[in-house]
Order: structure tokens, then C-alpha cells, then sequence
């Protein structure tokens, strides 16, 4: 029996070298000093990056992002309420920053560039390519968005969190995450209410 267990535990070791994601303790992320829930997901962490579902956050009451996605690149666009978007790529570590509103033009190819690794909690040392005017940034993470066995779609937070002006802490004693809003975003929202209304009206999105 005792032989049996630990030809399971070195299975499942292997398993985690192989693909580079750790579940392990649980990871707690808090949002303007309230915890996220992740009710079907947890957050994991991948090559030393937190992964969280990207629904959950982009979502969240207080970010507000509206999501949509592209089948034939294989990429997902967040919105948030000052019109910024973010463009992640399933394929690839690179993402694309476009300011403001009145962007539905802009290109949404990801460049590739080269960026250096991060643990969970350090700054992110991105390279840049800005184009158009300084109103779209390339951006390299060390890490692409990856989709587990259930369909999760999973995105590096600090990379979410940092592309929107959020600042992001990380406490490896508790492994936690905290992320603050940028200053004056609040005012931007919509009441809870229409929120749920217009998460309501978009739930038939096909991602």
C-alpha cells in the first residue's frame, strides 16, 4: 500500500515539473481590501506566475471589464470603464495595451518580444513596443494565458492587474494577492444594479 501511495505522489510530482502549474495552499486575492471568491476555479500559479480565471476578475464589481472573444486568433479583449482595452493572445506571452476610447480600429496583432522571468510578487520587467501615436503598447509577460482541462481560461494576474493601472502586491507568508484600484476608477462604475443587468444581458458571450 505504502508503495502504491508513493508511486502516486511521485506521479502527481512529475506531473506538476512537467507542465509548470502548482496548485498546492491556496492562493487568497483581495480586491480594494475585499476577497475575491473563485467559486469553480482556484487561482494556481504557473512558472511562478498567479493564474486566476479571467472572468472572475475582469468581471468583478469593481473592475467592471466587459470581455469578449476572438475565435480565429484565439484571443480575449477586456474593456475597462475609461475605454482602455487589453488584448491577450492564448497563444502567445505577449499582450496589447490600447488607451482610451474610439479604439475598435486598432490592430490587435501581438508582436514577439522578449521579457524577463518574474516571480509571483515582483514587479513585472516588460519589454515595450509602443506604435500609433503612444496609444498602443506591446507588452511581453514570461508566461502565456493558459486553458485548463475544465475550459478555464486562466490569465496572469499582475499582468492583468498592471495593464489596467492597478496596483498589485503579493505576500508570500500568507499567499495572497492584493490589487487597488487606480485613483478615481470608483467614479467610473456603474451601480451594482446595472451591472448585474448588463452581466445579464451579456451571458450568452460565447467564452
Amino acid at each position: 500500500m505504502k508503495k502504491l501511495i508513493m508511486t502516486f505522489l511521485c506521479g502527481m510530482f512529475i506531473f506538476a515539473a512537467c507542465t509548470g502549474q502548482v496548485w498546492g495552499a491556496e492562493i487568497t486575492v483581495y480586491l480594494n481590501g475585499k476577497q475575491v471568491e473563485f467559486p469553480e476555479q482556484k487561482p494556481i500559479i504557473v512558472e511562478d506566475r498567479t493564474m486566476v480565471p479571467f472572468r472572475v476578475i475582469a468581471e468583478h464589481p469593481d473592475v467592471q471589464g466587459e470581455v469578449s472573444w476572438n475565435g480565429e486568433d484565439r484571443s480575449v479583449t477586456i474593456i475597462d470603464r475609461s475605454g482602455k482595452r487589453v488584448i491577450f493572445g492564448l497563444d502567445t506571452a505577449t499582450y496589447r495595451i490600447i488607451e482610451g476610447p474610439g479604439s475598435d480600429n486598432e490592430d490587435n496583432d501581438l508582436n514577439d518580444n522578449n521579457g524577463e522571468k518574474e516571480k509571483a510578487g515582483d514587479s513585472v520587467e516588460s519589454t515595450e513596443n509602443t506604435d500609433r501615436a503612444d496609444r498602443s503598447v506591446v507588452k511581453e509577460n514570461d508566461v502565456a494565458p493558459v486553458v485548463l482541462e475544465n475550459r478555464q481560461i486562466m490569465l496572469p494576474l499582475r499582468a492583468f492587474a498592471e495593464a489596467f493601472d492597478f496596483e498589485v502586491n503579493w505576500d508570500g507568508t500568507t499567499r495572497s494577492v492584493s490589487i487597488t484600484e487606480k485613483e478615481g476608477y470608483t467614479r467610473l462604475l456603474l451601480s451594482p444594479e446595472e451591472w448585474v443587468a448588463r452581466l445579464n444581458k451579456n451571458k450568452d458571450e460565447p467564452l
